[in-house]
């Protein structure tokens, strides 16, 4: 079996000397090259209509123009013109393995940055939540050219980063059809969009509610 993997040069936005490594997507794209069952491919940019469904045309427009400044980089990011055309790109790696995996079963993509994106502002080093912006494209019907267009029911996104998945969390409040479930690895509780974390678990083992 092969697995298609996503990448493109144009995910790393020449952002400076950085605390976020821009550069481990290449790197990890560099290990991948040539190992059996793994196809690299581009994705396609994600387009405006599709950012829209999730994200508010202020916010899409500061993080393109740079304008105001503070919403632009409310990710903390510092804000760069190859910045939007970057998240375009890593948002379109997302959205096209998850139709890839609707074809082939797995599919995978060497990006992040989307779980902390809220719909009016980023957080976290996600400047757009390019899960949910995937899920609504597919529950929309936004296929790709040549295939057939696929409805999907329900979405269910795994997460299970080393913080807790608030972004997500938010925009599934609106989605009914849309479960987030969180798996965190460390006492991030507080960074919640709203109280849904009822229990924690410490690193000695107690429980507290």
């Amino acid at each position: 079996m092969t697995i298609t993997v996503y990448y493109h040069p144009g995910y790393a936005a020449p952002l400076g000397t950085h605390v976020m490594p821009i550069d481990k997507f290449a790197r990890v794209a560099e290990a991948l090259a040539g190992e059996p069952g793994i196809r690299l491919e581009e994705p396609s940019p994600l387009t405006a209509a599709q950012l829209e469904r999730v994200h508010t045309r202020e916010y899409i427009e500061a993080v393109r123009t740079g304008e105001p400044r503070a919403l632009a980089e409310s990710q903390k990011f510092p804000w760069t013109p190859e910045l939007y055309p970057s998240v375009l790109l890593t948002g379109g790696g997302c959205l096209a393995a998850a139709r890839r995996a609707l074809d082939d079963g797995v599919a995978g993509a060497l990006v992040s940055g989307f779980h902390h994106s809220h719909g009016d502002h980023g957080e976290g080093f996600c400047t757009f939540n390019s899960l949910v912006v995937a899920a609504d494209a597919l529950r929309a019907g936004d296929w790709m050219a040549g295939h057939p267009a696929k409805s999907i029911e329900r979405v269910a996104v795994l997460d299970m980063d080393l913080h807790y998945g608030n972004g997500t969390a938010s925009l599934a409040t609106s989605r009914p059809w849309l479960f987030n479930l969180s798996i965190y690895g460390n006492d991030y509780d507080g960074n919640t969009a709203y109280r849904d974390v009822t229990e924690r678990r410490h690193r000695d083992g107690a429980n507290h509610r």
